[in-house]
């Protein structure tokens, strides 16, 4: 059951995602945050849900992703300080004041932090090729994600998407390197 724990946590990350959308959904608010902010209930909802589900999945990583790709105590450490920015993220919800700018730092020291998550996970020598190639190409995605959106300031229309494709595809590299 360990084993396939990660592809349940990443399944029901994406269900939560897409009944807080589906029930929230607002053209006006430009990140998952504001809208997980947008009311009480959708604020408590979404800590919950994201505090367990990210608690859970660093269990997994640790426990059982970790030592099956020969990760090193690195990853473990860089793993730690993203989760607990997660975590920080969750609680605090995106609304004003300090909690909005706590959320914000928070948040995107999380996203900066799956970069170099991604390349701990590639330099792995337990990924095969084909897969260590899938992998470098869902990273360059991130990558260029962040240069348009957050360098170079371009897109902002579509910042919820792209803020969504790249925890999506942070995931992909995780169950990528694991399953595949």
């Amino acid at each position: 059951m360990l084993h396939f724990l990660g592809l349940i946590l990443v399944l029901a990350s994406w269900l939560g995602g897409f009944l807080l959308f589906r029930k929230l959904y607002d053209k006006d608010l430009p990140t998952i945050s504001r809208h997980a902010a947008s009311n009480k209930t959708a604020y408590r909802v979404f800590a919950a849900v994201l505090t367990g589900l990210g608690l859970s999945l660093f269990y997994w990583l640790i426990v059982w992703f970790a030592p099956h790709l020969q990760l090193t105590g690195l990853f473990k450490v860089v793993l730690t300080f993203t989760i607990v920015c997660l975590v920080i993220a969750a609680i605090t919800p995106d609304t004003t004041g300090w909690r909005h700018n706590l959320h914000q730092q928070a948040a995107y020291t999380m996203a900066v932090f799956y970069l170099p998550l991604s390349l701990l996970i590639i330099s792995s020598h337990q990924l095969a090729m084909p897969i260590r190639l899938l992998c470098t190409a869902l990273f360059l995605y991130m990558l260029v994600g962040v240069i348009v959106v957050a360098l170079l300031h371009k897109d902002k229309a579509h910042y919820l998407f792209h803020q969504t494709s790249y925890v999506v595809v942070f995931q992909l590299i995780i169950l990528s390197a694991a399953y595949l």
